[in-house]
Protein backbone atom coordinates (compact mmCIF):
# COMPACT_ATOMS: atom_id res chain seq x y z
CA UNK A 1 0.00 0.00 0.00
CA UNK A 2 1.41 3.40 -1.00
CA UNK A 3 1.59 6.13 1.60
CA UNK A 4 1.07 9.78 0.69
CA UNK A 5 4.28 11.65 -0.09
CA UNK A 6 5.86 12.83 3.14
CA UNK A 7 3.60 10.82 5.43
CA UNK A 8 6.49 9.01 7.14
CA UNK A 9 8.35 12.26 7.62
CA UNK A 10 5.25 13.85 9.09
CA UNK A 11 4.82 10.90 11.45
CA UNK A 12 8.21 11.62 13.03
CA UNK A 13 8.21 15.39 12.53
CA UNK A 14 4.61 16.58 12.95
CA UNK A 15 5.69 20.23 12.86
CA UNK A 16 6.52 19.77 9.15
CA UNK A 17 3.30 20.43 7.28
CA UNK A 18 2.10 19.48 3.81
CA UNK A 19 2.68 23.11 2.89
CA UNK A 20 6.40 22.54 3.54
CA UNK A 21 6.44 19.73 0.98
CA UNK A 22 4.55 21.84 -1.55
CA UNK A 23 6.98 24.73 -1.07
CA UNK A 24 9.91 22.33 -1.42
CA UNK A 25 8.58 21.04 -4.77
CA UNK A 26 8.12 24.62 -6.00
CA UNK A 27 11.68 25.48 -5.01
CA UNK A 28 12.99 22.42 -6.82
CA UNK A 29 11.09 23.35 -10.01
CA UNK A 30 12.42 26.91 -9.94
CA UNK A 31 15.97 25.74 -9.28
CA UNK A 32 15.80 23.30 -12.18
CA UNK A 33 14.43 25.95 -14.51
CA UNK A 34 17.06 28.50 -13.43
CA UNK A 35 19.96 26.11 -13.92
CA UNK A 36 18.62 24.50 -17.09
CA UNK A 37 18.82 21.05 -15.50
CA UNK A 38 15.16 20.32 -16.08
CA UNK A 39 12.84 18.24 -18.21
CA UNK A 40 12.83 20.63 -21.16
CA UNK A 41 14.01 19.05 -24.41
CA UNK A 42 17.31 20.90 -24.61
CA UNK A 43 18.57 19.36 -21.37
CA UNK A 44 17.00 15.97 -22.13
CA UNK A 45 18.95 15.99 -25.40
CA UNK A 46 22.18 16.68 -23.47
CA UNK A 47 21.44 13.62 -21.35
CA UNK A 48 20.71 11.51 -24.44
CA UNK A 49 17.03 11.17 -23.53
CA UNK A 50 15.60 13.22 -26.40
CA UNK A 51 16.62 12.99 -30.06
CA UNK A 52 16.90 16.68 -31.03
CA UNK A 53 16.48 19.05 -28.08
CA UNK A 54 13.96 20.98 -30.15
CA UNK A 55 10.63 22.37 -29.01
CA UNK A 56 7.83 20.23 -30.41
CA UNK A 57 5.81 23.39 -31.14
CA UNK A 58 8.26 25.63 -32.98
CA UNK A 59 11.36 23.52 -33.67
CA UNK A 60 13.99 25.65 -31.94
CA UNK A 61 16.06 24.64 -28.90
CA UNK A 62 13.66 24.19 -25.99
CA UNK A 63 15.57 25.81 -23.15
CA UNK A 64 14.19 27.78 -20.19
CA UNK A 65 14.47 31.10 -22.02
CA UNK A 66 12.45 29.77 -24.95
CA UNK A 67 9.84 28.16 -22.70
CA UNK A 68 9.32 31.25 -20.54
CA UNK A 69 9.65 34.05 -23.06
CA UNK A 70 9.17 32.87 -26.65
CA UNK A 71 7.24 29.67 -27.30
CA UNK A 72 3.96 30.55 -29.05
CA UNK A 73 2.31 27.43 -27.62
CA UNK A 74 2.27 29.11 -24.21
CA UNK A 75 1.36 32.65 -25.28
CA UNK A 76 -1.87 32.86 -23.19
CA UNK A 77 -0.03 31.77 -20.04
CA UNK A 78 2.88 34.09 -20.85
CA UNK A 79 0.50 37.02 -21.26
CA UNK A 80 -0.86 36.35 -17.75
CA UNK A 81 2.70 36.18 -16.43
CA UNK A 82 3.59 39.46 -18.15
CA UNK A 83 0.49 41.18 -16.76
CA UNK A 84 1.31 39.94 -13.25
CA UNK A 85 4.90 41.18 -13.47
CA UNK A 86 3.68 44.54 -14.79
CA UNK A 87 1.40 44.88 -11.73
CA UNK A 88 4.49 44.39 -9.57
CA UNK A 89 6.32 47.05 -11.58
CA UNK A 90 8.77 44.47 -12.94
CA UNK A 91 9.92 44.50 -16.55
CA UNK A 92 9.25 41.12 -18.17
CA UNK A 93 12.85 40.02 -18.51
CA UNK A 94 14.28 36.55 -17.92
CA UNK A 95 16.98 37.71 -15.50
CA UNK A 96 14.45 39.70 -13.46
CA UNK A 97 12.02 36.79 -13.44
CA UNK A 98 14.65 34.60 -11.85
CA UNK A 99 16.06 37.14 -9.40
CA UNK A 100 13.19 39.29 -8.16
CA UNK A 101 11.85 38.18 -4.78
CA UNK A 102 8.18 38.39 -5.81
CA UNK A 103 8.25 36.37 -9.02
CA UNK A 104 8.68 32.78 -7.83
CA UNK A 105 4.94 32.27 -7.32
CA UNK A 106 4.26 33.82 -10.74
CA UNK A 107 6.69 31.45 -12.44
CA UNK A 108 5.22 28.51 -10.55
CA UNK A 109 1.73 29.49 -11.76
CA UNK A 110 3.06 29.70 -15.32
CA UNK A 111 4.57 26.21 -15.02
CA UNK A 112 1.35 24.78 -13.59
CA UNK A 113 -0.83 26.49 -16.23
CA UNK A 114 1.30 25.26 -19.12
CA UNK A 115 1.22 21.69 -17.84
CA UNK A 116 4.94 21.22 -18.48
CA UNK A 117 6.95 18.91 -16.26
CA UNK A 118 10.03 20.76 -15.08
Amino acid sequence: MNKPHGSTCQQYFPQITQDYHTQKQKSISLFRLRTGHCKLNSHLFTLGLQPTGMCEHCHVQEAASHYLTNCPAFQPQRLELQQATNKLGIWFDLSLLFTHKDTSELIETFIRDTGKQI
